[in-house]
């Protein structure tokens, strides 16, 4: 993994002490925070195999999921996910731009 995301990611896990799968998550975790409001919460998951557009359409569905954000590295790793995932269930699907973890509140 190469990237200026990466480096902060190795940045961020080398800060708490954690491995990069950790502190991707608690990346997700302080970003899912940040952004809840009353009334409206944010859960963070992952979902990986033959058919992850499928497994995030379920639990969307499965939650009443208004909108679900995935990382842009998705294009490269799987293309057809954001518009699969759409189709599948009735979200909004974003892929918003990085943050620097000094801006997650």
């Amino acid at each position: 993994m190469t990237g200026r995301v990466v480096e902060a990611l190795r940045g961020f896990a080398h800060r708490i002490g954690a491995g990069i799968s950790e502190a991707g998550w608690t990346y997700l975790d302080q970003v899912a925070v940040g952004l809840e409001t009353a009334g409206r919460s944010i859960g963070t998951i992952a979902a990986a195999g033959h058919d992850a557009a499928a497994t995030l359409a379920e639990i969307a569905i499965g939650n009443d999921a208004e909108r679900v954000a995935l990382p842009s590295s998705i294009l490269r790793l799987d293309p057809d996910v954001p518009g699969r995932l759409a189709h599948l269930a009735p979200v909004t699907v974003v892929m918003p731009e990085f943050r620097t973890l000094s801006t997650v509140g």
